[in-house]
């Protein structure tokens, strides 16, 4: 079908062609600006009045209205909040006519002529907005540059049908239209970033500094020309490029964490430009060091369901105390250069980040258990992103070349976690008691607490894509009224991926196999011997926590005061601690004593853990697409197209069976399996201008959604202890969607714009995690026969369809016509309404007696049900409410979301959600008289808010 609509396309092209030369014309050529400032105005609508010539001007102010017949015209040019001008123009039969259009504020009479900062830059989203063939939304560099957000995620996070994820209270991934982040698209100038998890397709933004961007666009209804996998939408962020004339800007931050009370956050960002060779030459550069304290308290309540009574009843409570510091280092370099036809570009965005990491938990169960855990998870990455792009004029055609290369990398390494016991420490629990009063019942014996097991192990994770992406568009032009262009191109990747698993080491301390590794370290730290002596630690089997804990730690006020919590372990002391291990664990290796299965404490360099999850493999994309871009009058464009995209994945697994003790040998083959599939992906928007003030546009889009590459890799761990199977389904379909949006815009002058849209999603073959299913056909997941029976962990495509619809509500204004200094007035306010419905399958299983001859069987129940999608919340609202006077800047925002659906489990009273989040931020601004100094000030959660999930049963934390 691919190589008919290719054929049909080209026909098409050689009539096109024929017509655009059967007739004499020439071209417009043109720039719109602000007459006071000169800077471009993007956006800006420009149309031959009389005809259905038009165009909007590009990120320089720049437009072309080409194939225009010999005559005189009168040329409109418009842009919302300035005053709309009519050139007269005349057309020559193969000249180019250029113009400079400057267009002026508008603005009460008799007042003075003020732009202010934040209405700047809503008036340029709100252009670009109208203009745009797609339905998308917009933040502008000059909203970015006024007021910036702490990251890019916590940008784009203001615009409507968008929430964030975040960690450690920052932002670092998005959820659009109430789909998960992995079914979204990030980009780098429409170059999709390398994915920065070893699991699934997300990619986190918060290594991406909003002072680096020229702008950012929300894309929910994407054209042909866009990549297929999209279905919640596509991130772009616009890359700054170098203005005339040098520039160089400073920005130094300090901050104050109230959780830690600490003044020790910093960041500093420092860029510098110019343009060389009669403008022809544009250089970029940009470093940014950020260094942020993200620590967290968190409490985590766990629930049993008493089926006898039919009730929620608790079963266990954890207390994290966090200490969380992010290091960021980035760079941008981005060079351009003019050409007589065209432009090359070369764009380069770097990060580099360090994630230092110390957990300390303290857990309690209603069976009487008190445990202390110390964990680290200290962990560096890498991202970058190189674009090579040339834009240049070929005959009839535009020709655009992308060459990019995308990079990520994350290695987690020399990470601990250390766990102390009290077997029976707590008095009696009463059955209903709450989570947050099992601590009142604990006798916080720490005399009596033991050193219970320990483990460690390194983490590398790498992904690189490469990719070409060739774009060619002509334009057409059959009489003034029908005109147009015609696109088509296609593009190629290669992505490359890995994950390794390394040095995966640990044990249990109370036990016969300890002994050794207990005298070990009594041995190298002479001082605990004190305290425990080594005839005590061979005898009682056990070390007390009290060698291990850290005098110098506090815990500041754990959740405001709520909770107490305990002493921790030395994290240092515990590295020191593990090195001893690792030594002792050599010399019993190398006497034969560590290969006993009997006797073995310590998991050998050969376990399972250290390659099971191991996996590397490649993926090759090919797409093409044509399509056109059609005014049928000076009011209807219509633009068909269809893209078509073809995908073979290899990926290599371990498919193993798990011994019964820690050293035996990990029998295992690896696999590599290859999958092929193609999708035929129609796109078709219709945008129609009823009046000059309402835009309507129309679209039907179909997208695809890949499967995750972890769940696709051909693992198999089959323990020989237990009755359980874990496999992954390499057979697993794509998920594709259906998308159907219609979008009302109304705008002017006074109103700025408002919107509303919605929209409705059907996608099939919605991927799921099955547990505890009985195993009835092994053959289907390539599982021997022997295994038949066992319960299977797995994913699979849902039989039944997915369904989202949702409406979205925006509105920009500034009150520029209001009387004295209520004109500084900035309002920006969004609302989204989600609903979603999927099935979830589930299946438990009875035990059912046959009386002839006498046995027990297990018979499957069908417990599915239908309930929302996960991470996606009802309820969406963004309030930003800015004000300018003068030299001084501010604006003051709420973010609201409403409850949202975390996971399901087996009874429905179980499921988890997470609760409403409000949060208010304040930014305030004010230029200083000297060396274009600004001081700025930035409160996150101004009102301290708390991440809550709870449970949909009784409605306690979870």
């Amino acid at each position: 079908m691919f190589k008919y609509a290719v054929k049909i396309a080209v026909l098409f092209l050689i009539v096109l062609t024929s017509l655009n030369y059967a007739q004499n014309k020439g071209k417009i050529k043109g720039i719109v600006v602000d007459a006071s400032t000169d800077e471009p105005l993007i956006g800006a609508n420009v149309i031959l009045l009389g005809t259905s010539i038009g165009a909007a001007a590009d990120m320089h102010g720049e437009f072309v209205l080409p194939r225009v017949k010999e005559g005189k015209y009168k040329l409109k040019i418009s842009y919302v909040g300035y005053k709309q001008k009519i050139e007269n123009i005349t057309v020559k039969a193969n000249k180019v006519t250029e113009i400079v259009v400057k267009l002026d504020w508008i603005a009460v009479e008799g007042d003075e002529v003020l732009v202010t900062a934040q209405a700047k830059g809503q008036l340029a989203a709100i252009n670009e907005q109208l203009s745009a063939d797609e339905i998308k939304n917009v933040v502008s560099k000059d909203r970015i540059r006024e007021l910036p957000d702490a990251n890019a995620a916590e940008s784009v996070g203001r615009l409507p049908g968008v929430s964030i994820q975040r960690s450690g209270g920052e932002g670092n991934k998005v959820v659009i239209r109430g789909l998960s982040p992995k079914y979204s698209k990030v980009m780098v100038e429409g170059v999709s970033l390398e994915p920065t998890g070893y699991k699934d397709r997300s990619v986190s933004l918060s290594s991406i500094s909003s002072y680096s961007l020229e702008g950012i666009e929300v894309i929910k209804a994407p054209t042909a020309d866009m990549d297929g996998d999209q279905i919640g939408g596509s991130v772009n962020f616009k890359m700054k490029t170098a203005e005339q004339g040098f520039k160089s800007n400073l920005i130094v931050q300090g901050a104050y964490n109230n959780l830690r009370k600490t003044y020790s956050d910093y960041m500093i960002v420092a860029d510098v430009s110019n343009r060389f060779f009669d403008d022809k030459l544009g250089v970029f550069a940009q470093l940014t060091v950020d260094n942020k304290n993200l620590s967290s308290n968190q409490m985590s309540g766990g629930y049993y369901f008493d089926s006898a009574k039919d009730i929620l009843r608790t079963e266990s409570l954890v207390l994290r105390d966090v200490v969380r510091r992010r290091e960021r280092r980035g760079g941008t370099l981005t060079l351009d250069y003019v050409l007589p036809a065209g432009k090359i570009f070369f764009k380069n965005f770097f990060s580099y980040g360090n994630n230092n990491e110390q957990d300390y938990s303290e857990g309690f169960t209603r069976t009487r258990n008190h445990s202390y855990n110390t964990s680290t998870n200290d962990n560096s990455s890498i991202i970058f992103s190189n674009i090579l792009g040339l834009e240049h004029d070929i005959s009839i055609f535009k020709a655009k070349l992308k060459l990019s290369h995308s990079y990520s990398g994350v290695d987690a390494l020399d990470n601990i976690n250390y766990n102390f016991f009290n077997l029976a420490e707590l008095s009696t629990l009463p059955e209903d008691i709450l989570p947050k009063d099992i601590p009142s019942y604990a006798t916080n014996d720490i005399d009596n607490t033991k050193w219970s097991n320990y483990s460690a192990g390194d983490q590398i994770t790498r992904g690189r894509q490469l990719a070409v992406n060739l774009d060619f568009s002509t334009d057409f032009s059959i009489s003034n009224q029908i005109n147009g262009k015609i696109k088509f191109g296609g593009k190629a990747t290669y992505n490359k991926r890995s994950y390794d698993r390394r040095n995966v080491r640990g044990g249990g301390m109370l036990s016969l196999g300890g002994i050794p590794y207990r005298v070990a370290v009594l041995e190298a730290f002479p001082w605990m011997q004190k305290i425990k002596s080594i005839e005590q630690v061979t005898n009682d089997f056990d070390m007390p926590y009290t060698l291990f804990i850290d005098k110098d730690f506090k815990h500041e006020e754990f959740l405001k005061g709520k909770y107490k919590m305990g002493p921790v372990a030395d994290i240092d002391l515990l590295h020191k601690v593990f090195d001893v291990l690792a030594k002792e664990y050599d010399v019993l290796y190398s006497q034969g004593k560590e290969t006993s299965k009997a006797y073995s404490s310590y998991f050998s360099h050969k376990a399972k853990d250290n390659i099971s999850y191991d996996y590397s493999g490649n993926e090759h994309l090919y797409a093409g697409y044509v399509m056109a871009d059609v005014n049928l009058t000076n009011r209807l464009k219509f633009i068909p197209g269809i893209r078509f995209e073809t995908k073979e994945t290899a990926y290599t697994g371990v498919r193993g069976i798990t011994g019964q003790y820690p050293n035996e040998e990990y029998k295992h083959v690896d696999t590599t399996t290859i999958r092929t599939n193609s999708f035929l992906l129609p796109r078709i928007h219709l945008r129609y201008k009823a009046f000059d003030w309402l835009h309507i546009r129309l679209a039907y889009t179909k997208s695809v959604s890949r499967p995750n590459f972890y769940k696709i890799v051909p693992r198999m761990d089959i323990p020989l202890a237990g009755n359980s199977v874990y496999v992954n389904n390499f057979k697993l379909r794509p998920e594709l969607a259906s998308s159907y949006d219609i979008n009302f815009a109304i705008s002017n002058n006074y109103l700025g714009l408002f919107t509303i849209g919605a929209f409705y999603k059907e996608i099939t073959d919605k991927i799921f995690l099955q547990k505890g299913r009985i195993l009835t056909n092994p053959e289907e997941l390539n599982i021997p026969h022997i295994y038949e029976g066992r319960f299977y962990t797995s994913a699979e495509n849902n039989k039944d369809k997915t369904y989202i619809k949702g409406l979205e509500v925006d509105w920009q204004t500034n009150f520029w016509y209001l009387p004295s200094f209520l004109k500084g007035f900035v309002l920006n306010i969004n609302y989204t309404k989600l609903f979603s419905k999927t099935k979830y399958p589930l299946i438990k299983y009875e035990s059912k007696v046959i009386a002839t001859p006498p046995y027990i069987v297990k018979e499957a129940v069908d417990i599915s049900y239908w309930a929302r999608m996960q991470l996606q919340p009802d309820d969406i609202l963004n309030v930003s409410l800015g004000y300018d006077y003068k030299d001084f800047s501010s604006r003051l925002s709420l973010f609201y979301q409403g409850d949202n659906f975390i996971s399901a489990k087996f009874y429905e009273e179980e499921h988890i959600l997470q609760d409403s989040y409000l949060r208010w931020d304040l930014s305030v601004k004010q230029k200083l008289p000297w060396y274009n100094l600004q001081l700025y000030a930035n409160i996150v959660t101004l009102n301290q808010a708390i991440d809550r999930n709870f449970i949909k049963g009784n409605g306690r934390t979870s």
